[in-house]
């Protein structure tokens, strides 16, 4: 029996094991098998969303099948995750080389260098070499040169002629893209989204709202006072409980420009890039003032100093550094401008960002209570064919849910009537017995966020509470 084999009849076995299914995907790319090496990791994925190497293993056989944007999409869920995952850079590389635009897979490759430089992929720095000599060559009106002897790269040469042989840069020197060149104003919206259109979270729309929204609606009240305009907070708290749509709704409120970014859009590859990047941010808010700034996983990007590893920690600290420098608002530079950083991890979050005096609030928004999440299933399902339903027995059934987790068990609900529509071929509407069926299948994630914290064993910041 073949190795093969063998993992297909353990898989079959015991189907639940992501362990077995990784494996088995494994071996199917391995053995070439690629259809069924898809189907395998994407079992892993079913059954353990977050696994980074079957998301990784799943792009490389996705772009071994021609279908390269899948696969990006892909190593761009990783890298959101982790913006420093070296092995999704690599991978990212590969698959802009396999898709034939060795310009993105150098700059893939130099991303990777700079976080990580001991982890490399040298067969492609060597088939990117090749590339360049031939067509240096071929401008030259030769034919292709052999190969260099020794390391198998070209030496570049210098200002006085002498050949450098740096083994850290295969590539020569070419004119990469400037992030001022990839965005500008015009890239960023001025939301429609309300206050009233957010559910829940007085308090924090309340505070939200005396930073920005209500001194652009009573300029000569505020000014009389000597209260400044703008300033900066982070929302932190689980996942899916509407950070992201309060900052665009404070935006919103006023018509101002919402300036967000994710920390993969900021970091750049050279030195001094990520820095840039992030002055560049600031430069362009404060010029469209009143405006919001949105630093989505701010954990991400300023993670706390005494936990990084490896050399993308100095990365990182530039880039802490940076931020504090754009915070300061001393000489009254950020006036008008709101900044707002997003945490699902603020126990992650540097110190030196977190404690009182660079931002001016932390301001928890949890799940939503008993009442909210009575209006959320009544508003979610008002287009949709539904008897009427029993929210309150829903609403005390789902406490540890936010209001993600409140649309994915809407969803799981409908999926219960199309699968009796399509079943029986008559229509019916959506009842109460539909959600308590789905409840079997979707938990809140709330708990898991608790959990979260305490494996990491981190702790609040403190004066936050949750």
């Amino acid at each position: 029996m073949s190795e093969l084999d063998a993992l297909r009849q353990q898989v079959a076995a015991a189907p639940r094991d992501a362990g077995l299914w990784f494996a088995l995907g494994r071996q199917c790319l391995e053995d070439w098998a690629l259809d069924e090496a898809q189907a395998a990791f994407e079992s892993v994925l079913e059954l353990e969303p977050k696994h980074v190497g079957a998301q990784l293993e799943l792009a490389r056989t996705l772009s071994f099948s021609g279908m390269s944007s899948a696969a990006m999409v892909r190593v761009e869920a990783v890298l959101q995750h982790d913006p420093f995952c070296v092995e999704a850079m690599l991978l990212m590389a590969r698959i802009f080389w396999q898709d034939g635009d060795g310009e993105s897979a150098r700059l893939w490759l130099r991303r990777a260098s700079t976080v990580d430089a001991s982890v490399r992929d040298r067969a492609l720095e060597r088939e990117l070499s090749e590339t360049m000599i031939a067509s240096d060559d071929e401008m030259d009106g030769q034919s292709p040169a052999p190969r260099p002897a020794g390391n198998g790269k070209r030496g570049r040469k210098s200002n006085e002629g002498a050949v450098d042989d740096d083994d850290d840069d295969p590539f020569g020197d070419f004119d990469a893209p400037t992030w001022e060149e990839s965005f500008q104003m015009n890239d960023f919206e001025r939301p429609a989204l309300r206050f009233e259109n957010v559910l829940g979270h007085p308090e924090v729309k309340r505070e939200l709202g005396m930073k920005l929204v209500y001194p652009a609606r009573n300029p000569e009240l505020f000014r009389r006072y000597g209260k400044a305009v703008g300033g900066s907070v982070i929302l932190y708290g689980p996942p899916g409980c509407g950070k992201t749509q309060l900052a665009k709704a404070t935006a919103g409120e006023i018509g101002a420009r919402f300036f967000t970014i994710s920390p993969h859009q900021l970091l750049d590859m050279y030195v001094g890039g990520s820095e840039r990047n992030m002055h560049h941010l600031f430069d362009l808010a404060r010029k469209d003032a009143p405006s919001v700034i949105f630093l989505e996983d701010i954990d991400l990007l300023v993670a706390d100093r005494f936990r990084q590893r490896g050399s993308g920690a100095g990365n990182q600290r530039g880039l802490l550094q940076q931020l504090l420098r754009e915070l300061d608002n001393s000489d009254g530079k950020n006036n008008g401008v709101l900044i707002i950083g997003s945490s699902n991890a603020p126990w992650n979050l540097d110190l030196s960002v977190s404690r009182p005096g660079r931002f001016d609030r932390a301001l928890y928004v949890g799940a939503p209570d008993s009442a909210q999440r009575e209006v959320f299933i009544r508003r979610m399902v008002e287009n949709k064919p539904c008897e009427a339903l029993d929210t309150a027995l829903i609403a005390k059934k789902t406490r540890d849910f936010t209001t993600s987790d409140l649309d994915a068990l809407i969803d799981a609900a409908l999926d219960n009537v199309l699968a009796y529509a399509m079943e029986t071929g008559d229509e019916r509407p959506m009842n109460t017995a539909d959600f308590l069926d789905a409840l079997e299948r979707v938990k809140g994630s709330v708990p898991l966020w608790f959990s979260r914290m305490k494996q990491d064993g981190g702790t609040m910041p403190s004066g936050w509470e949750v």
